[in-house]
């Protein structure tokens, strides 16, 4: 069972994702958002196997294997640990022995985390690794769980997931029927597809349905418990079953699908062949609509004097670069995000475009934040974008530097996809 479920695995996770992420943009995924995956979905395995055998070591591993996932990917690995916890509780049919499994789990959970926390503490960073991967990784979202959660039904395109998780909604009401047969395969069942389902959900948190690919490993577990309700029949009698050919198309279209979700990314590879007429920035390829941005923002920047000080937000070190500018802001180079300036530095730059008095603040009408794009335009004028909590808003909490901005400046007639501010 472990050598098909291993050819399932490449079949329906290896492939998809190397043929969705390829070419060029693979390299811009952070490999952590697999490797998340592969140590949940190898939990799942483990939990299975002490399940089914009744033994104690495989829950160790499972929770080990969650705690890695954790570290990796938080929406990834929380899920698969809230997952884990509720297949234990619910095999009843264990007894109390369940509970002894579920402390096992928890135990290896636990085991990394201080396996882990030895080794911040090592390096004097404990403190920052916390921060980071737990505060930082949930407030970089933006929203709660719960509103990332509907988003991910609710949004219009996505019609893959919808088709997904109504297959599982399937799987979960067959697996319930089979309790009443035979209530421990049964009841194991239902706990791998209410795994996979909560697993893949929270793992689509982060990008909204964009990252459905890296959860295709997950289909297998489904895909093999659902065609298992066929198993004991011979091909002429499962093709006469309607049951059975919906499967099977379904099935086909959940194989291939996620293969196409590129379309859905902020560029194909091939559009990147626009590159501004500039001696520093020759050979920096942009999709049209970046290269509009970037030409526009340079071509602005020539009808202001170079006595005139600029802050850029976000992502200036192209801007300053090309233009022989130096910041006026220390932090400017690195607000990526409230990841790379901390709150307290972020809060003090308001003073430091008082103190440089810096005249031009240029800020990017950025609409959603992802490495690499520029996700930019939206018809909302400055003071509109400050009142309805828009302006600034997809880095983190830049409040502070918001409402001084509102104070100190005024808008004015700029380039295109950024809001150009004026000191007062």
């Amino acid at each position: 069972r472990f050598l098909k479920v291993g050819f399932w695995f490449l079949v329906l996770f290896v492939a998809p994702v190397a043929i969705t992420w390829s070419p060029g943009i693979i390299v811009m995924r952070p490999w952590y958002d697999f490797d998340a995956n592969f140590f949940a979905f190898a939990a799942l395995l483990f939990l299975v196997q002490g399940v089914a055998g009744e033994k104690k070591w495989p829950f160790l591993i499972a929770g080990m294997a969650c705690g890695l996932s954790i570290l990796s990917k938080q929406n990834i690995g929380s899920g698969a640990w809230l997952s884990g916890m509720i297949l234990i509780a619910i095999q009843t049919h264990l007894g109390k022995s369940r509970w002894r499994y579920l402390s096992l789990f928890v135990a290896g959970v636990g085991a990394v985390a201080v396996l882990f926390a030895c080794y911040l503490v090592s390096q004097n960073a404990f403190l920052q690794g916390v921060d980071w991967i737990f505060f930082k990784a949930y407030h970089r979202a933006g929203q709660s769980y719960l509103t990332q959660a509907l988003d991910v039904i609710l949004r219009p395109d996505n019609n893959f997931l919808k088709l997904a998780f109504l297959l599982y909604a399937v799987a979960l009401i067959l697996c319930r029927k089979l309790e009443k047969e035979r209530f421990a395969e049964g009841r194991l069942k239902f706990g791998v597809v209410l795994y996979a389902f909560l697993t893949v959900w929270f793992g689509c948190l982060a990008e909204k349905g964009n990252d459905y690919p890296q959860q295709q490993i997950y289909l297998s577990a489904l895909l093999a418990i659902l065609f298992g309700f066929f198993s004991g029949k011979n091909l002429l009698e499962l093709v006469r079953k309607p049951a059975f050919l919906l499967l099977t198309g379904i099935s086909f279209i959940l194989i291939v699908w996620p293969v196409h979700i590129n379309w859905r990314l902020p560029f194909k590879f091939h559009v990147l062949k626009w590159t501004p007429d500039h001696p520093k920035l020759k050979g920096l390829y942009f999709q049209y609509s970046d290269y509009r941005f970037v030409r526009d923002l340079i071509d602005f920047e020539k009808k202001i004097s170079k006595e005139e000080k600029i802050f850029l937000w976000p992502d200036p070190i192209f801007f300053y670069f090309a233009t022989d500018r130096v910041p006026p802001v220390p932090q400017s180079g690195f607000v990526i995000s409230d990841w790379e300036s901390p709150q307290d530095q972020a809060n003090q730059i308001g003073d430091i475009l008082t103190r440089e008095n810096v005249k031009w603040v240029i800020v990017g009408q950025e609409t959603y934040f992802d490495f690499g794009f520029l996700r930019f335009g939206t018809n909302e004028s400055w003071k509109s974008a400050v009142q309805k909590g828009i302006a600034m808003s997809t880095r983190g909490d830049f409040r502070v530097l918001r409402d001084y901005l509102n104070k100190h400046y005024e808008e004015v007639p700029g380039p295109a996809g950024y809001w150009t501010l004026k000191r007062l």
